[in-house]
């Protein structure tokens, strides 16, 4: 095996490996916005995007939109690479290589949105007045909002955004509810069970501050791995281009050396 053989077929192992690495980050980039936005697998008990309501900027829900998306696409860029890196084709290759662009590009978007979503000191929650009329109006129109506020509140030991007041002349008569009680299975009225006396504002605050570290300190690795994908990629797009070259000027160099003998021949 020749040196330049030797390299190329270490930049397609490395590139082969790079792209199976890549397919299994892009379950990761999958499964991450379905833990939190869903209740499948329990891992926190309830949908934390119907909790993220609260918060006037969406980015984290885009962000999450954002790997979803890109995970999807990664999935088969990552199928397509490790036959594109096998079979050494260009164009395979190239299209691969722009497709990875992009989806860095998406991803340290999304990264950048949950930094200035999550900010110093963690999100930015709405006026104290906003927050709580949202609670108010929704808790009762909202059965996928109730019910994850009812969860959080239980997990929480708090009551409420700011205090038990917060569900203070709700429709329905509702005084506030019952997952607001220390003991939910006391058979004393609602209003008169011992409450919770502090709001979920802050733990509320702090959850989506630990979710948004993870998901943007997910965002960076990820991309940061797509760089060198990328590099490896081009890489092997030039070790590719160097050999049909180098096979084109073999060829010419044979067609001449056919020519110059049929002359020699013609002249004998």
């Amino acid at each position: 095996m020749t040196v330049n053989s030797s390299s190329r077929f270490c930049v397609q192992v490395v590139t082969g490996i790079l792209n199976l690495l890549f397919g299994v980050l892009s379950i990761g980039l999958i499964i991450w916005p379905i833990l939190i936005g869903t209740e499948v697998f329990d891992i926190y008990d309830y949908n934390l995007f119907d909790l993220t309501a609260v918060i006037e900027s969406p980015l984290l829900l885009i962000a999450c939109g954002i790997m979803l998306g890109t995970g999807v696409i990664a999935m088969v860029v990552s199928i397509l690479g490790c036959i594109g890196a096998c079979v050494m084709n260009r164009l395979l290759l190239a299209t691969i290589s722009v497709v990875v662009i992009f989806i860095f590009l998406a991803n340290f978007t999304g990264a950048i949105l949950v930094a200035k979503y999550t900010g110093t000191d963690g999100p930015n929650f709405t006026e104290t007045e906003t927050a709580s009329t949202y609670l108010q109006v929704n808790y009762n129109s909202s059965q996928r909002f109730a019910s994850a506020f009812d969860k959080f509140q239980r997990q929480n030991g708090c009551c409420g955004f700011d205090s038990k007041k917060d569900f203070v002349n709700q429709p329905q008569n509702i005084i506030w509810p019952k997952s607001c009680c220390e003991n939910e299975d006391d058979t004393k009225p609602v209003e008169e069970c011992i409450t919770f006396n502090t709001g979920c504002r802050s733990p509320l605050r702090d959850h989506l501050y630990q979710v948004s570290l993870i998901t943007a300190a997910s965002l960076v690795s990820v991309s940061t791995f797509e760089l060198f994908l990328i590099l490896s990629t081009v890489l092997l797009l030039r070790i590719k281009r160097k050999d049909e070259n180098k096979l084109e000027e073999e060829e010419s160099e044979d067609e001449e050396s056919e020519e110059e003998e049929e002359v020699i021949g013609f002249y004998q």
